[in-house]
């Protein structure tokens, strides 16, 4: 059977993000166009707790429970989406159904603002950042977000796996059109954990939590 989803382990910082007590769960990066889960009402950004009343905490315990079973039976989900939690049932597929496998984007269509200042660097987290050009927009096949330049070695987005030539598309959920939007986000949330939703350089959408420090 083929439940159709990208996963990863809850961190530290992505469950501060998303609002969990502590890290547990496997977070939902990827829907598969047209698979299982996408049919289920299973969504990027979904903190899968349970499977058939089974706690997982780790990619592998979901993969290889779901890969026990074969195509037709029905799996029930605990969820946890924004601060609740949430019971799905999927019934699996087979694995030769699935075809293109896209990422679930969201459809929020945002202008780009046109800004003076171009590249930015946020010490306190260890990135720099720089603004795209319309061009950079549409070899990147999206409508907003600003580029990561640099990252500094050992900083907290470095400590994320956040990597140069990444793309900053949302900040908790928020489209980021500009590096003073995002300036202003960082500084809203010191002290507290923030969700990125980032391109990364073979295009993948994933979803990383970042501390943000006093």
């Amino acid at each position: 059977g083929y439940i159709g989803i990208r996963i990863t382990e809850v961190d530290a910082a992505t469950a501060r993000a998303v609002g969990l007590d502590k890290p547990k769960g496997v977070m939902v990066q990827e829907v598969m166009k047209d698979g299982a889960a996408s049919a289920e009402d299973i969504k990027s950004g979904d903190i899968i707790l349970k499977i058939d009343g089974k706690e997982v905490n780790r990619a592998s315990e979901l993969q290889s429970y779901v890969a026990r079973h074969k195509a037709g039976d029905r799996l029930n989900l605990t969820i946890f989406r924004n601060g609740k939690h949430i019971d799905r049932s999927i019934i699996l597929k087979a694995r030769e159904e699935e075809k293109n496998i896209t990422s679930v984007e969201n459809n929020k269509s945002t202008k780009k603002e046109e800004t003076k200042t171009t590249t930015l660097t946020i010490e306190s987290i260890g990135l720099t950042v720089n603004n795209l050009t319309s061009k950079e927009l549409e070899k990147f096949e999206i409508e907003y977000g600003i580029s990561i330049t640099d990252v500094k070695l050992y900083s907290k987005a470095h400590k994320q796996n956040i990597g140069k030539g990444f793309v900053i598309l949302e900040v908790n959920s928020e489209p980021i059109n500009n590096i003073e939007q995002f300036n202003d986000l960082i500084e809203d949330n010191k002290g507290n954990a923030i969700l990125l939703k980032v391109r990364d350089t073979v295009g993948n959408i994933l979803l990383i939590g970042l501390e943000i420090p006093n």
